[in-house]
């Protein structure tokens, strides 16, 4: 199979197992909503949609929507087709792996574009694992806008991690900051080298 470039490649290989890349879909990731999908943090940082059919007619999904309960499938819905937005010259995802069951403890998307200045003029930036559902961090994505790299990926304040028997809050939060570093930097490389 060719491997497919950016977050969304890093994403889908660390995914799961490779019985469980062989049988997942992206449309069954996100209509489970995971709390630790890899897959789902690449989507959001792609400001992808969805496609759903159902009893009641058709009608567009942001992947958003869907991952915060927003937007979810009703009874009888079917996801037929996910749209991304164009690819930004850089991105990457970054994960730690819970190793009982293969989700992310904490995973982060990023994608970035630079001006012909050479400043950063696009940027976003997604968690998974980490916190109660995956989301963008639009104050984080916002703070970078402006600047040449390098440039600090801070995370925002404010948020809440989950705490459970695979990792305490605190190290969630931790490792969201080193692992925003570390997408950060490679999505700023592959930028450069587009």
């Amino acid at each position: 199979a060719a491997h497919i470039p950016g977050v969304l490649g890093d994403a889908v290989d660390s995914a799961g197992d490779q019985q469980a890349r062989n049988r997942a879909t992206i449309g069954g990731t996100l209509a489970s909503a995971a709390p630790g999908s890899d897959v789902s943090a690449a989507l959001l940082v792609l400001e992808a949609t969805a496609d759903i059919v159902g009893p009641n007619g058709s009608r567009v999904a942001t992947v958003a929507g869907m991952l915060d309960g927003s937007e979810s499938l009703a009874p009888g819905e079917l996801i037929t087709a996910v749209t991304l937005a164009p690819a930004e010259p850089g991105s990457a995802y970054c994960r730690l792996a819970n190793r009982a069951n293969l989700h992310a403890i904490c995973g982060v998307a990023v994608t970035l574009a630079f001006g012909r200045n050479g400043a950063i003029i696009r940027c976003r930036v997604a968690v998974t694992g980490a916190l109660s559902f995956p989301q963008r961090l639009t104050q984080t994505e916002a703070a970078v806008i402006g600047a040449k790299p390098p440039v600090p990926l801070t995370i925002q304040s404010g948020l809440y991690y989950v705490e459970d028997s695979f990792a305490s809050a605190a190290y969630r939060e931790y490792m969201t900051g080193r692992l925003a570093e570390r997408a950060f930097a490679s999505a700023v490389a592959r930028a450069r080298n587009a």
